[in-house]
């Protein structure tokens, strides 16, 4: 049991590290991406971009118009929840060791990075899905490998079915 403590812990550490890296890292990206949305909103494509597609144009500038640290802590925030709950599901019915674990980075993203990303999106109860997606691919693929990690930590070998 003190083992099995200790190992938690370590893992915990490593997963709120993971966590704190993402949130850094997406703040980085979101700032740069809201920096080019600034510059092309200035622009004359984005004039006639606005009038062909208003929904999409002012979903964007929606986002692009919140606060660079919270949007990031929202953002990956949403993504670890599901990501733990597929990764702890995966570990207890033995899908993670015959689908995770015998795939490669790519064959893990495409199998679960992408679905997770996926799900973040359904969850998150966005309008429009295919840019909220865009918006939480990122912190879902990253956020995938620390949570697989850490359900491989703390969930015993003894609770797998």
């Amino acid at each position: 049991m003190k083992k099995w403590f200790k190992n938690f812990l370590d893992s915990a550490g490593y997963l709120l590290l993971g966590i704190m890296l993402t949130i850094v890292f997406y703040a980085i990206v979101f700032g740069f991406f809201k920096m080019l949305w600034a510059l092309y909103c200035e622009t004359q494509v984005s004039a006639h971009f606005r009038l062909s597609h208003e929904v999409l144009f002012s979903t964007v500038n929606d986002i692009m118009g919140q606060n660079v640290l919270l949007f990031s802590l929202n953002s990956v925030l949403l993504p670890l929840k599901t990501c733990l709950v597929v990764a702890l599901a995966s570990q207890v019915f033995l899908i993670k060791r015959f689908i995770y674990d015998a795939r490669g980075l790519f064959g893990k993203l495409l199998f679960f990075g992408i679905p997770c990303a996926a799900a973040v999106t359904y969850y998150s109860g966005a309008s429009n899905w295919e840019v909220y997606f865009a918006f939480c691919l990122l912190p879902s693929l990253n956020l995938m490998g620390y949570c697989f990690k850490f359900a491989d930590e703390v969930i015993p070998s003894s609770l797998k079915l």
